[in-house]
């Protein structure tokens, strides 16, 4: 199967909806590794992620145009029982932090010029 959608939970979890329906919770550092299913669309791909306004839920929808929720306090004890580290704890905070990843997108720095006049003539007897 391949992964389609992915949502950030915190600095190590990521929660991926995957083409065989299943919406999996995953630790990614120190390593990846699978922590639990949370829940799936009876096989239909999953097409997209996201977070209620307070992330008391993760909302998913499926290939079929279906919209299934979930519910995101499991998320904290599987991240929690997934790891060794102690960061688990604070993660929700970090959300901040994930604002300073945002400035890794690089602007676009090179645009293209302005095309020689001998191509732009191309067009001139059309």
């Amino acid at each position: 199967e391949s992964v389609d959608a992915l949502l950030r939970f915190d600095d190590d979890t990521l929660v991926t909806g995957s083409s065989d329906g299943r919406v999996r919770v995953c630790r990614v550092m120190p390593g990846l590794d699978v922590l639990g299913v949370l829940g799936e669309h009876d096989g239909f791909p999953v097409e997209a992620l996201a977070f209620n306004a307070d992330r008391s839920s993760v909302l998913s929808l499926s290939h079929d145009s279906v919209v299934r929720v979930f519910d995101a306090s499991g998320l904290e004890e599987m991240a929690a029982a997934g790891g060794d580290s102690g960061d688990s704890d604070g993660s929700e905070g970090s959300n901040s932090d994930s604002d300073s990843d945002a400035p890794k997108k690089k602007p676009a720095a090179k645009r293209r010029k302005a095309a020689p006049k001998a191509e732009n003539a191309f067009f001139e007897g059309l």
